[in-house]
Formats: structure tokens, sequence, C-alpha cells
């Protein structure tokens, strides 16, 4: 969602498109979709951050014929795309954190030699790459989310096969520190921060650096997107922030 609460999509894959340019967006107040600006280069499997300023960047990812290091910003003012450097590595399936000092941290991913344990900053005011510490742990697949401490945390994830394991990295020191695991090991979950400060892995309790189980879905499901409302009806696990 857009700091004017319009909602961006972008459509990884349309018909037999392996990355999509197209991008539409949505107006909840008049319920009514426009179409915006292309993406410069076609695209899944990407990171999408929004920025403190309101733009979106969007980080690496693949296309039907290579992976892809490149990243570019949208504009929602212009509704245009302008190219903003390249990661050092082609990568997918990362994750990406925006950082209380504006920066954007990509972490982990999968890229053409398997998973990386590689992490970098983006620099927004430069437009900039540059290298931070690496993860104890190689993962791709994952979800990393920002503690109300400023810390970041990525879950599970993959690398040859599933995940249990976490890890916190310290933007101070930009250091990573292994934290306690995931009773279950998974990947392509979901993960939300709540109200009391803990983070909500669709799956498992970040200061205590504990999890605990809670009540189980209803259904099995993969690949899912979770929203934070005022009240629960059925939840399934969580990470004590």
């Amino acid at each position: 969602m857009l700091t004017n609460e319009i909602i961006l999509v972008h459509d990884g894959v349309l018909d037999d498109r392996l990355g999509s340019v197209d991008v539409e967006l949505y107006d909840p107040s008049i319920e009514v979709w426009t179409v915006s600006g292309n993406i410069i280069s076609p695209r899944l499997f990407h990171a999408v951050s929004m920025l403190t300023d309101g733009s979106v960047l969007f980080a690496g990812g693949q296309n039907r014929e290579y992976m892809l290091a490149s990243a570019e910003l949208y504009d929602s003012s212009t509704g245009s795309w302008t190219s903003t450097g390249h990661m050092s590595t082609a990568q997918n399936l990362h994750s990406a954190s925006v950082l209380a000092n504006g920066r954007v941290l990509v972490a982990g991913g999968s890229g053409p030699n398997g998973s990386l344990n590689s992490a970098r900053l983006y620099d927004p005011s430069k437009w900039s790459w540059a290298k931070t510490g690496s993860m104890n742990i190689a993962r791709h697949a994952h979800i990393a989310s920002v503690l109300t401490n400023g810390k970041v945390l990525p879950v599970g994830g993959l690398n040859d096969g599933h995940l249990s394991s976490t890890e916190l990295y310290d933007p101070s020191t930009e250091l990573w520190t292994e934290t306690s695991s995931l009773s279950d090991a998974r990947f392509w979950y979901t993960a939300s921060g709540l109200a009391n400060g803990t983070l909500l892995v669709s799956g498992e309790n970040g200061l205590s650096g504990s999890w605990k189980k809670t009540g189980s879905m209803n259904n099995a499901r993969v690949s899912c997107t979770v929203s934070v409302l005022k009240k629960w009806k059925s939840v399934s696990c969580w990470w004590n922030a």
C-alpha cells in the first residue's frame, strides 16, 4: 500500500510469461483499478519495499531467461520507474527489510549456485548498494521482520531442505546472531507484527528469543497472506518481540 492508501499490484506471472512488466493501482475508496507505468525489467520472485519517502523499491528476482541483480524505484506521484543500481549478485526469493534509518536490508535468497547467506544494504539517499555482514545460515524463501527494537529477524526458509533456524541482524553493528529455532521448519509462510510487539508467523514466540505455539488454522495452506485486524478469530503461532 502506498502512502496515499492506493494499493500497487504487479503481475509477476501473466499467462505464459514468466515475469511481467504490468502494474496496476487499486483505489479502495472508490473500488476502481487503473493502469500505471510498466516496470523496466519483467520480474517475479523479487523483493518489494516501501521506502520512507513513499517510493517503492523492486530488487532482484528473475525472468524466463535468468536471475536479476537489477533494482528499480517507483515514483507514485508520476507513475514512473527509474533504475537504481545493481546488487552484487543476481538472486531471487530473498527478503528485504526497511530499517529505522531508511536503508533497506536485503538478506539471503537463491543465486545461480544455490542459497545465499550474503546481505547488502540499499541507501536511498545515494541510490547505492553496499555489502553488510553475512547471515550464519544461507536461506531463501524466508521472511525477515523488523522488530520493535530495530533488529531484523529472518525465520526459516529453504537451503537444501526446510529450515527452522532463526537469527537476528543488529543494524548498529551489522552483525548476525543466531537465536532460538521454530518448533517446525517452514518456508513460504507469513509473518505479521502485532500491536503487543509479538510476531505472528502463521506457524509459531523477539526480545524474549522464544517461540510458543498457539491455536492452529482451520486449513493448512502455503504462500498465503495475513492481515492484522482489530480482532482475531483464528490464528496459528507467534514470535514474541
